[in-house]
């Protein structure tokens, strides 16, 4: 990095916006809907811990009765992510719901714009 040197990176590639830019604007329909420091804006608008666990439709009915008052979650393709905030540990929320295939990982710029906007994206790309 150069200071004083902006260079425009176009992509769809989430992982390389956060690795190596210093700002990052995303767009919908023409509009900047978010900016900022990539790492800034997962800190601002996520908690410490994203777990994800894989669940069918029916499973998926029971288990968010069972968490919907506590936690931040959203279900899409079998997938159940679980948004931890600060002072939520992922040893509670495994009591919760007993499922074979669980990823606990660090949130991502993905994450923030699927929770925050709402947007489902397939391979870094909306869809629609």
């Amino acid at each position: 990095k150069i200071k004083g040197v902006t260079v425009c990176i176009f992509t769809d590639d989430l992982d390389d916006v956060e690795d190596i830019c210093d700002e990052a604007y995303f767009f919908k329909q023409g509009q900047i809907f978010i900016s900022g420091n990539p790492k800034q804006l997962i800190k601002e608008n996520m908690g410490k811990e994203v777990v994800e666990f894989t669940i069918n439709k029916k499973e998926y009915a029971y288990f968010s009765q069972r968490i919907k008052d506590n936690y931040d979650f959203q279900y899409s393709d079998g997938v159940l992510k679980v948004y931890l905030n600060i002072g939520q540990d992922s040893m509670t929320l495994l009591s919760l719901i007993l499922c074979d295939q669980v990823v606990i990982r660090r949130p991502n710029l993905q994450d923030v714009i699927t929770k925050k906007f709402s947007i489902k994206l397939v391979d870094n790309k909306e869809q629609k």
